[in-house]
């Protein structure tokens, strides 16, 4: 007979929140960009809860986010749950609202454009003042020409000299109107076509979080956005003392919730930029791990008062002079880093050489560039800081053929990882994948390791530096590469 121990379902590990979490300990979570893919993210914090008993909003005490991932730290650091921030993924409208209407313009539905106008909008608003003007003497010679005519009665025999004047009267108004209307639309039509459209992203923060400042969120956060105008990465964080409540730090406090989260996840090519600020992942921070601790470890000290001024004192370059009592200490906090998955394309030189479209290595640059050297400053922080190396955990999926395949999804392709992947049969992957690897992790008992879990191999068949200089010698030697 056959053991019925056998057929019994593994046991789920589970762990200690107060052994793992002890008195005066803080733990920071860092949450990657990615687009839909963030629902990985969410997916796997639902079993970290699942692991620990606890909802994330309890156990953390810092919220990081970059792009996508400010949403969810966003709502997380107000008391969200996880069942509350699923649905604005897994609900088709609401992925498209978020992707795609996420600044005026594009809630509107409308984008209306002033045709013949490629220019900086100084020079375009010149050009078409010029069109205006030269379309309106058409309209006006032509009108005071047949009014002329018509007076003197002159005729002038041939017919396509007669109908002139009505032609430089048509033209002159379908040119005004090519011109004129879209602005006019734009100041009027677009606005009544607004009145009832869906706010996209705002419309999921604004419930209770309308006039919300970072400072008046719960708990601590830290959102990254890139300041086009200035050319740097901005960091809107909010830090409370534990001792005293009144004591809130950070230079972008009173910021609202609202405006940082657009700020980051005003991603080019798909959204607007909104004000001056673009998507917090472009450039090197799509993983906000390394500067999300460092702005805790640097940054949430108290300024110090000029006693004339009652200011804050500014130093020679007008930063604000802090004093030396963060609220968070390397030798006290512990980092939880969760990515959106990476999908990585491995190119031999034959495949490279016919790789030379812009947008294919524009995607590479989005997709390969930004994330790599945000692993690289990861891995700068770890080697800078022992302590913290030994509280770092780095959960992230390695998306291709065989990690897909070992996770019981061999019909899902890499290529469905898109970041805007907004369709129901898109997302449905990513969500299944998403529900695999959060399940591999809390069997596995991931959350319990040092150091997390980047699954799927990087580089295939692993890496041999003897064998990689022999190919890189052969290739080097092979003149029809």
């Amino acid at each position: 007979m056959t053991d019925p121990a056998q057929h019994q379902q593994p046991v789920m590990p589970r762990g200690d929140l107060s052994k793992d979490k002890p008195q005066g300990r803080r733990w920071i979570l860092s949450l990657d960009g990615g687009g839909v893919r963030g629902v990985i993210t969410l997916r796997c914090l639902q079993r970290l809860e699942q692991y620990y008993g606890a909802k994330v909003g309890d156990m953390f005490d810092l919220f990081v986010g970059t792009s996508t991932g400010s949403i969810i730290a966003a709502l997380l650091a107000a008391g969200r749950t996880i069942d509350q921030i699923l649905p604005i993924y897994q609900e088709e409208s609401k992925r498209n609202a978020i992707l795609r209407a996420t600044t005026d313009k594009q809630r509107s539905g409308v984008r209306l454009r002033i045709p013949g106008v490629w220019f900086r909008p100084r020079v375009g608003r010149l050009l078409a003042a010029c069109k205006l003007v030269a379309a309106l003497l058409a309209f006006v010679s032509g009108w005071i020409t047949y009014r002329a005519m018509d007076v003197a009665g002159w005729d002038s025999g041939s017919a396509l000299m007669s109908a002139l004047p009505q032609l430089l009267i048509l033209l002159g108004l379908i040119a005004m109107a090519w011109i004129a209307l879209p602005r006019l639309a734009a100041k009027f039509v677009t606005p009544w076509l607004r009145r009832d459209a869906p706010n996209g992203l705002t419309d999921q923060l604004i419930e209770g979080l309308a006039q919300t400042t970072l400072a008046e969120l719960p708990k601590d956060i830290v959102l990254v956005a890139r300041d086009m105008q200035r050319q740097e990465a901005t960091f809107f964080s909010a830090f409370h003392n534990p001792t005293n409540a009144n004591d809130v730090r950070g230079n972008y406090r009173q910021v609202r919730v609202v405006d940082a989260v657009l700020a980051s996840t005003a991603l080019p090519a798909v959204l607007d930029n909104y004000k001056r600020f673009v998507d917090g992942g472009v450039g090197t921070f799509g993983n906000p791990a390394y500067v999300g601790t460092m702005e805790a470890l640097l940054y949430s000290c108290s300024p110090k008062i000029d006693p004339k001024t009652t200011e804050p004192q500014l130093d020679a370059d007008g930063q604000v002079v802090l004093n030396n009592d963060p609220t968070y200490k390397e030798d006290e906090v512990d980092i939880w880093s969760f990515g959106t998955g990476q999908v990585t394309d491995h190119f031999t030189a034959r495949m490279l050489k016919d790789r030379k479209q812009v947008d294919f290595w524009l995607k590479y640059l989005i997709t390969e560039g930004a994330p790599r050297a945000s692993s690289e400053q990861q891995n700068w922080l770890l080697r800078r800081h022992p302590v913290l190396s030994q509280h770092f955990k780095r959960f992230n999926l390695c998306i291709n053929e065989a990690s897909l395949s070992w996770l019981g999804c061999p019909k899902a392709a890499p290529e469905t990882f898109t970041m805007e992947s907004v369709s129901n049969a898109q997302f449905a992957v990513i969500d299944q994948v998403g529900e695999a690897f959060a399940q591999h992790l809390i069997m596995s008992d991931a959350f319990g390791k040092q150091g997390g879990e980047e699954f799927g191999e990087r580089t295939p068949g692993g890496f041999n530096i003897p064998a990689y200089v022999k190919g890189v010698l052969s290739e080097f030697a092979n003149p029809r590469l």
